[in-house]
């Protein structure tokens, strides 16, 4: 009986085509897997546990957990920038001005992020 060698997913004789990756996608790369909060590889620490008037948490259709969050910036004559961070990172910085598609655009650009619908009043 001649022993056949396990390739790099511990299949013996096998070509190392049958890997699961973590999320159980076989040879996947890791990228389709969310969090707890439905975020893309995130770490569970974005969900929301409390409703306010400045954001609020509701679970859809498919289970996954759908954060919205109010941001207010105030003042008479703004100036400087700011940014938002979301899952350990941030956006570029923004005008005190930045139309909503400037923030759509930041938010995006996030690879902690998943789907973004920014309003600016």
């Amino acid at each position: 009986v001649v022993a056949l060698p396990d390739d790099v997913c511990g299949v013996a004789g096998g070509d190392g085509d049958t890997c699961d990756d973590a999320c159980g996608v076989a040879n996947g790369d890791n990228s389709t897997c969310a969090d707890s909060c439905g975020v893309p590889n995130g770490d569970g620490a974005s969900c929301l546990t409390t409703d306010s008037g400045f954001y609020t948490c509701e679970r859809n259709d498919e289970d996954v957990l759908n954060d919205k969050q109010a941001i207010f910036l105030r003042g008479s004559s703004m100036s400087g920038k700011w940014r938002l961070s979301f899952n350990g990172r941030e956006t570029v910085w923004l005008s005190p001005y930045a139309t909503d598609e400037d923030v759509l655009i930041a938010l995006t650009d996030l690879d902690t992020i998943g789907t973004v619908l920014v309003t600016c009043n």
